[in-house]
Order: structure tokens, then C-alpha cells, then sequence
């Protein structure tokens, strides 16, 4: 019966409930009820509950005492869904007190994470300045003993040449040769902390690529010969010249190429290039190149630019260590296996060469980046790719 008035949404009544098939409930025969009226507590035209009158005698309702209790049910449904809607308004009222306290707990732990991170800033630049300072300052400092040792070596060997055997000179030959080994990390040192200061002093003059590359190429011909590799200087656009120092140009591009050289193994082959980008062109290699030089992106490029690639058939590096070369003082691979070279396969130096030319190249507004497929694809190599901005009026 209950469940008919549910469906329905209709009373429901039985002149003797004892007798009524409809009746599913024992305790109610046992009590001994007869009359029975049903009507829905209805809200909104929808039955939230039911309404059940029992009689000890046998009953019918009649049709206005049915409408009243129609109507108390209405009233009843009414009050029913305030109810359960005040319950649900507590409730989420509970969920929002509950969400808000989680949500200060969670902005005091959000402004102690920052506090910590603010502060780990802090010592991380102090110690950059530190640092710095200290490359600096060991550079200066080296520079007047390694001065000395320099000039003294060249005086011994000048003077007293003829005076010395074999084995002395060549004692002071490594001597020499050291010192400037030293002098040159010196320089290195200085350039570094200059670049980093935004100090290093860069002229403002007309470049021409093509012949200051042919002219690199031509003073690493001999150890490319040496180490029985090709090379080739591919095509420049000729109309294409950049403003800036060609000193400093011409070191970065000259690193570049020693790099090639150094993991090229011998047979090996090194090639220069040239192309121009438009704008367009570079914007659609940004997700690539971003990870390399995210200030050139901000903002985009809005003018063509040049790119000069060396690429090798060498070892290749890993795609994992492609940004991070540019570190300074990263080297590859195992540091106890590291020997110093600048035209031997595999020769390493202290870690600031492609640190240096990545310095130098942002300085003239360009960036640099490596391609490689990585070292397990024999013979792949890798190209050192570097955008130079193309002076006003160059095609």
C-alpha cells in the first residue's frame, strides 16, 4: 500500500486492512488495526514521504476528510524538504568551515614554502656573487706569478740556450708550455667573470662571416691534417653581416670548431654552415630552443637572423646532457678518466668553452644550441648551432 502511494503519488485507503491483500505487514495485523488511509507528503509536486492513518474499527474516509489530509500532506511535505534542505545547507556548511580551515592551513604552508624558497634564493645568489668574485679575484691573482714564471722561462731560454743540454730545455720548454696552459685558463677565468658582470667590453663593428670563418678554418687546417679529418666550409650568405666584435666572434666560433675537433674521431668529418631564419622560422622552433636561452624569447624575435652550424660526424651527445654542457665547468663523462688536450681525441679542458661561447654569442643578442641524437648512434655527431642578429640592410 505505501509503495502504491509512492508510485502514484495517489492515496490509498482499505475498509479492513486485516482482510486487504495488499497488506505486507504482519506487526500491523497484529495489533489488530482495520480502517486504513494513506496520502503522500508531496512538495513541489514530488513525493518526499508518506502519511498513515490506522483505525481500530473498519472505515472509509470520506472525500473531504481525504482533501484535508491532502492538504496537511502537502503542508508536512513542505515542512519536510525545509528540513532536509536546512540539513543540507548545515552540511555544506560544515564542508565549507572544514574547506576554509584546510585552505589557511594550506596558504601557511604555501607562505613557509615561499619563505624557505626566498631565502634559498638569497644564499643562492650570495654564493653565485661569492663565486664569482672569487674566479675574479684567483684570476687577478694569478696573472702576476704566471707573468713571472712566463717571462722568466723565455728569458732562460733566450740567454742561456746555448749554455743549457738537451734535457734542460726541454725541462724548460714543459715550463713554458705549462704557463701558458695556465695563462690561458687565466683568461678564460677573467672572460667568464666579465661576461657574467655584463663588464667585458665588445666593439660595435661590421662583421663579415664568411671570411672570419674561412680564416678559423684556416688556422685549424694543420691539426685537422694531423688528425686525417675533412673539412669544409659550406655556403655564407655573402650579403649577410652582423654587428658586433669580431675578436670575441672569432674565439667563439674558434672554440666551436676545436670542440669538433677534439670528438671527431680521426677519418672523421667537420663542416661549417650558413642560412638565414625569418622571424616565423625561429618562432617555430621555440619549444625546442627555449630550454637553451629563455630570455631570447622575451620578447620573440621580429627579425631575420643568421645561423652558423658546425657540425661533426663525432661521438654524439645524450639528450639529457645537451643543456647542460653549456654549464660551467661540466664536462662529460667520467671526471677520472678527463686529460687535457686541444686537438687529441676526446681531450678535455676545465669546462668553460662552451660556457664562453654561449656568454659571448647571448652578449651580440643571438643564442646557442646543440643538436645531437646522442652518442648510441654511431657516426651521428652533433651540430653547434648559433643565430646571430643580421645587421639593418644585410640580405
Amino acid at each position: 500500500l505505501a509503495g502504491r502511494v509512492a508510485v502514484s503519488g495517489h492515496p490509498r485507503s482499505s475498509v479492513d486492512i486485516q482482510k486487504d491483500w495488499r497488506l505486507s505487514s504482519q506487526a500491523v495485523r497484529d495489533a489488530g488495526w482495520h480502517g486504513f488511509q494513506a496520502v503522500p507528503l508531496s512538495a513541489k509536486d514530488k513525493t518526499v514521504g508518506i502519511l498513515f492513518i490506522f483505525n481500530r474499527s473498519r472505515r472509509v474516509f470520506s472525500r473531504d476528510q481525504v482533501q484535508l489530509l491532502l492538504t496537511i500532506g502537502r503542508q508536512l511535505g513542505a515542512a519536510v524538504e525545509g528540513v532536509e534542505l536546512l540539513e543540507a545547507l548545515r552540511w555544506q556548511y560544515r564542508l565549507t568551515e572544514a574547506s576554509s580551515r584546510e585552505l589557511e592551513r594550506s596558504r601557511q604552508q604555501l607562505r613557509e614554502n615561499l619563505a624557505r624558497v626566498e631565502e634559498s634564493n638569497r644564499t643562492l645568489e650570495r654564493i653565485d656573487r661569492m663565486k664569482s668574485n672569487f674566479l675574479a679575484l684567483a684570476s687577478h691573482e694569478l696573472r702576476t706569478p704566471l707573468t713571472c714564471i712566463l717571462s722568466g722561462a723565455e728569458m732562460l731560454g733566450n740567454q742561456l740556450q746555448g749554455r743549457f743540454s738537451q734535457g734542460e730545455l726541454q725541462v724548460l720548454n714543459i715550463i713554458f708550455q705549462g704557463g701558458k696552459r695556465l695563462e690561458s685558463i687565466v683568461e678564460d677565468l677573467l672572460e667568464v667573470a666579465k661576461i657574467e658582470s655584463q663588464s667585458i667590453y665588445l666593439a660595435r663593428e661590421t662583421v663579415h662571416l664568411p671570411s672570419l670563418l674561412k680564416d678559423i678554418g684556416t688556422d685549424y687546417q694543420p691539426v685537422m691534417n694531423e688528425r686525417n679529418l675533412s673539412y669544409s666550409l659550406a655556403h655564407i650568405p655573402e650579403g649577410a653581416t652582423v654587428c658586433g666584435d669580431s675578436h670575441h666572434l672569432k674565439k667563439a666560433f674558434g672554440r666551436l670548431l676545436e670542440n669538433a675537433v677534439k670528438f671527431t674521431p680521426e677519418g672523421g668529418h667537420v663542416e661549417i654552415s650558413g642560412t638565414l631564419l625569418s622571424p616565423d622560422d625561429i618562432r617555430s622552433h621555440e619549444p625546442v630552443l627555449r630550454k637553451f636561452s629563455p630570455a631570447f624569447f622575451s620578447p620573440p624575435p621580429q627579425k631575420p637572423m643568421l645561423r652558423i652550424s658546425v657540425r661533426d660526424n663525432g661521438v654524439g651527445i645524450d639528450p639529457e646532457e645537451q643543456v647542460r654542457v653549456f654549464d660551467k665547468f661540466y664536462e662529460i663523462g667520467d671526471i677520472t678518466q678527463h686529460f687535457t688536450s686541444q686537438t687529441r681525441f676526446g681531450g678535455k679542458g676545465v669546462g668553460l668553452g662552451l660556457t664562453l661561447v654561449k656568454g659571448m654569442v647571448e652578449a651580440h643578442g643571438g643564442m646557442v644550441w646543440v643538436e645531437s641524437p646522442g652518442t648510441q648512434t654511431q657516426g651521428s655527431g652533433s651540430a653547434f648551432n648559433v643565430l646571430l642578429p643580421v645587421e639593418e640592410g644585410s640580405s
